[in-house]
């Protein structure tokens, strides 16, 4: 099992606050970066049972989820189903 940390800004985006894809629901990165560099590599080793710690606005740890389900690639999208446990 390892630790994660997701930094996201959840400020002013409806997106992050408890929608389908919100915080604690799915950690989700692109595949490439803008130049195209696999700059995103780490976010396929995240494994089921990692836990997930919620780093928000950059100021407070909001929560800490478990991973429930390894990665889901769609669309040139990397998509990992996690559990809120706050």
């Amino acid at each position: 099992m390892k630790v994660w940390i997701e930094k996201t800004i959840i400020k002013h985006k409806l997106d992050k606050q408890g929608a389908e894809y919100g915080l604690g629901k799915v950690l989700i990165s692109p595949t490439k970066d803008k130049r195209g560099a696999d700059s995103y590599s780490k976010m396929r080793e995240v494994q089921e049972g990692d836990i997930v710690i919620h780093l928000t606005d950059n100021k407070v740890i909001s929560g800490v989820s478990s991973v429930k389900q390894i990665p889901i690639a769609r669309n040139e999208i990397v998509e990992h189903l996690i559990e809120d446990n706050e």
